[in-house]
């Protein structure tokens, strides 16, 4: 055997105009359905094809760029349960290797969100994203390349900018006093739930997915506030708590910026506290990790944005 055999080396992921390096290996899953004919005589008989998806999955690296922040949340910000989210006119999901080789997977879409970390200790995105390519429906499956193709293409792309990568301390404010300057054992994790149901058809199979959900959470372990604000911001007990009191009631907008142009910065709209865990000991810090939900909002019977990232403008 030569050692030229093993096909392998790093890649990155092109979709639209954007492009996408990743901290960690790009993951490609082919998704073959089957269903099967049986008989009581012999069991199963034959299976047949039934729906086809690739599922790619990577740790975005971790340069931010307003095109990659564009690319990753800016579909997801307002987005309403009922959109079907791949639209007329989906882009293919590129796969493009250092080696030359440009691997299309046909109609993709964002179906699983990173989460983030706003911290000093570690870079800001915090997980995989997820694309999942159906193929053109546009098209009859039996047509050449209808899911994925590969082509060889010079690699090229030189827009990688290790100037971008931030691990920043990120003052926090929800509210007033006191969770107007928070500070945290370890900073904010911002996590995002995405629910799809696929939509069908006979002779496609998958051919979109509408979106039956969509959440947005933050999570922090305070430090110098005490469980007594805790309980008092959470709402449970006092003037204006009782059962079936509306959670908005307690919500306010986290905050999270440096106010350095340039640096990232996050909004949470409406968010309220989910609950209170506590811990007695030695070392542990009595309160333990917080969790900020955000609440769907309704104005004029228009929702508003559950969440805002960009990078900080200048005044």
């Amino acid at each position: 055997m030569e050692r030229t055999v093993k096909i392998a080396g790093p890649a990155i992921i092109k979709k639209g105009t954007n492009y996408l390096y990743t901290a960690e290996d790009i993951s490609v899953t082919t998704e073959l359905t089957l269903t099967e004919n049986t008989t009581s005589m012999f069991g199963k008989t034959s299976e047949h094809q039934d729906t086809v998806q690739h599922v790619i999955t990577c740790k975005p690296a971790p340069m931010v760029t307003a095109d990659v922040l564009t690319m990753l949340f800016g579909d997801f910000a307002n987005i309403a349960v009922g959109t079907r989210i791949y639209g007329a006119s989906p882009a293919d999901i590129i796969i493009w290797t250092k080696a030359g080789q440009q691997h299309t997977y046909k109609a993709g879409e964002i179906t699983g969100l990173p989460g983030l970390a706003f911290s000093a200790g570690a870079p800001l995105f915090d997980g995989d994203v997820t694309f999942t390519a159906i193929g053109d429906c546009s098209e009859a499956i039996s047509t050449a390349d209808h899911f994925a193709a590969v082509a060889s293409v010079a690699f090229a792309d030189t827009s990688y900018d290790d100037s971008k990568e931030f691990q920043l301390v990120y003052p926090a404010v929800w509210g007033a006093s006191p969770f107007n300057s928070i500070a945290t054992v370890d900073g904010f994790k911002i996590a995002f739930e995405l629910s799809l149901e696929d939509d069908l058809n006979d002779s496609h199979g998958i051919y979109d997915k509408t979106v039956t959900g969509f959440g947005a959470t933050a999570s922090f372990t305070p430090i110098g506030i005490t469980e007594a604000q805790v309980l008092t911001a959470l709402g449970i007990q006092g003037t204006g708590a009782g059962r079936g009191v509306r959670r908005e009631t307690f919500a306010r907008d986290l905050v999270l910026t440096t106010g350095v142009v340039g640096d990232p910065e996050f909004t949470l709209y409406n968010c309220s506290l989910a609950g209170l865990s506590q811990a007695h000991g030695v070392t542990a810090n009595n309160l333990g990790e917080l969790q900020l939900v955000a609440q769907r909002k309704i104005t004029s019977g228009v929702t508003t944005p559950m969440f805002a990232i960009g990078l900080h403008a200048a005044a």
